[in-house]
């Protein structure tokens, strides 16, 4: 019998005093009339109404999409007081990027390239640190009490910083990125660093369903902006994604542009951000028709029940995404004339990028879904 278990046998109720580690502060605040009236200091909006001092957000997107193109454009505006892509910056603030994953050398390569699009050079990145974690080989995982106080002597020894960006969190942790315990070590780290007043953004990866950050939920839990990028296909850009809110805690009617899906693009040396419905206004692209012609072909010919893990509805067919793209192939021959390699090759990309470019619109116009490589119609 434990000794709680003992104290309440043996005490009146009325006498039983909880442990003095578990009692509430003497001050807590718990009156609504007193929540009104509460001084508080005001939310300090950095990058829109999106980021802020005491904001977490999420942005999860494939391997190759430009997350850290994006993520290292997004440290310099914040450093440097400049606006990015459809976002206001407030004012120029101390800024920490984190990466896990790159060599120096394509970090220097970044920083460079992110610096010149901002028309900035090294004095005005006075405000901007960035940790490589191959100059810190020997750094804990931040998932681990060791990870969690190195940094905090590098925060009380660099800071105090405004935001830090995590870079990402697959690199900068351990253990199953499926498993919830491993975001549970972190979690109790990272509110604290909103309690200092810093604000974060956290990269993260997706897995082979795209529409949802890889493995466990939890880690969005206490998020107040969640982030989804997916692929554009858009020739001759750096970087082309849609991104989408699927969390937004602190969008207002007042604010609610800041937190609408937008297409971004790195073209030509420049950032840009269009509205998604302003793209989906523009109609198909070519070839929309056939491929959802061959799609119905695919899975009338070659298609079979989706597992129902698969994230698809009970009872529906559906067709891999190689099946779908051979019956495409099959009615829509090459134009090539000869043996011409060089304009066979040019003629196979063509191809490939007007099927890309129809999928992705047959997706966002909600179509067809696809998850863990199958596709359906709705």
């Amino acid at each position: 019998m434990t000794d709680v278990v003992k104290r309440l046998r043996d005490t009146p109720a009325e006498r039983i005093e909880p442990a003095p580690e578990n009692k509430p502060p003497a001050d807590l605040c718990l009156s609504a009339p007193d929540w009104l009236v509460r001084d508080l200091p005001a939310r300090d909006f950095l990058l829109g109404e999106v980021i802020s001092t005491t904001s977490r957000a999420l942005c999860a997107a494939d391997t190759g999409l430009g997350k850290t193109m994006f993520g290292v454009a997004l440290a310099v505006a914040l450093a440097t007081g400049s606006d990015f892509l459809h976002w206001t910056v407030r004012r120029p603030v101390k800024v920490l990027y984190v990466d896990g994953e790159m060599p120096r050398e394509l970090i220097k390569e970044r920083l460079i390239e992110a610096a010149a699009r901002v028309d900035c050079s090294g004095e005005h990145l006075t405000l901007l640190s960035i940790l490589s974690t191959e100059d810190a080989p020997r750094m804990p995982p931040l998932n681990t009490p060791e990870g969690q106080a190195w940094m905090d002597g590098l925060i009380a020894e660099l800071g105090p910083f405004d935001v830090i960006v995590f870079d990402n969190i697959a690199a900068l942790t351990i253990g199953d990125m499926r498993d919830e315990e491993g975001w549970r070590a972190i979690e109790p780290w990272v509110l604290s660093l909103s309690a200092q007043r810093i604000g974060q953004v956290w990269f993260h990866h997706t897995g082979h369903d795209g529409s949802r950050s890889y493995g466990s939920k939890v880690r969005e839990w206490k998020m107040d902006t969640v982030m989804l990028g997916e692929k554009l296909d858009e020739q001759g850009a750096d970087v082309a994604m849609r991104l989408t809110f699927k969390k937004a805690r602190t969008r207002t009617p007042d604010n609610r542009a800041d937190f609408e899906a937008f297409d971004l693009r790195l073209m030509a040396g420049e950032w840009t951000a269009e509205p998604a419905e302003t793209s989906e206004r523009r109609g198909p692209p070519k070839g929309t028709n056939v491929a959802l012609d061959t799609l119905k072909e695919a899975i009338g010919g070659s298609g079979a029940y989706i597992p129902t893990n698969s994230g698809a509805p009970t009872n529906v067919k559906g067709v891999s995404l190689d099946t779908w793209r051979d019956y495409y192939h099959r009615r829509k021959p090459l134009d090539v004339e000869g043996d011409d390699g060089a304009e066979r090759k040019k003629a196979l990309a063509a191809r490939r990028q007007l099927f890309g470019r129809a999928r992705d619109y047959l997706q966002e116009a909600r179509i067809i879904q696809a998850a863990n490589n199958w596709y359906w119609i709705v």
